[in-house]
């Protein structure tokens, strides 16, 4: 299970929810299709949760980081134990790994010219491999 909490500005840290996975899709967190976002990012109030504000959101537990839509990724990452996003900046185990660009509503990698529209954090026992082109 992953814990997702909200970091007011003060740095205080407030359970939001806990699941097996979450998904973060443009600039918006949230778990099942149909329910609402969880939080979401703006570039004038940072991480807006219903009516609180925040400067970020942290995820908790044993995870993977799967990059690109969860049918089609395009790689997973090792296991982590947190994933944070802070402002516009996504950290694994703090690590910045990617930032978002609001103008395109995608992430790009903080190494490489790669660029994501979603990702998806999912706990280490429901782990989604990418799929082998090869065959």
């Amino acid at each position: 299970m992953i814990r997702l909490t909200l970091i007011d500005r003060e740095g205080s840290a407030h359970l939001a929810q806990s699941a097996p996975y979450f998904r973060i899709t443009g600039a918006t967190v949230w778990t099942l299709p149909g329910d609402p976002p969880i939080v979401r990012y703006t570039e004038s109030d940072g991480w807006v949760a219903q009516d609180r504000v925040c400067a970020g959101v942290r995820f908790e537990g044993r995870c993977r980081l799967v990059m690109g839509f969860h049918r089609e990724p395009s790689a997973v990452s090792e296991v982590l134990l947190s994933v944070a996003i802070v402002g516009g900046v996504l950290f694994a185990n703090g690590v910045p790994f990617a930032s978002y660009d609001p103008a395109s509503e995608m992430w790009r990698a903080a190494m490489a010219e790669k660029w994501w529209h979603a990702f998806r954090i999912e706990a280490e026992t429901a782990l989604t491999a990418p799929q082998d082109s090869g065959q």
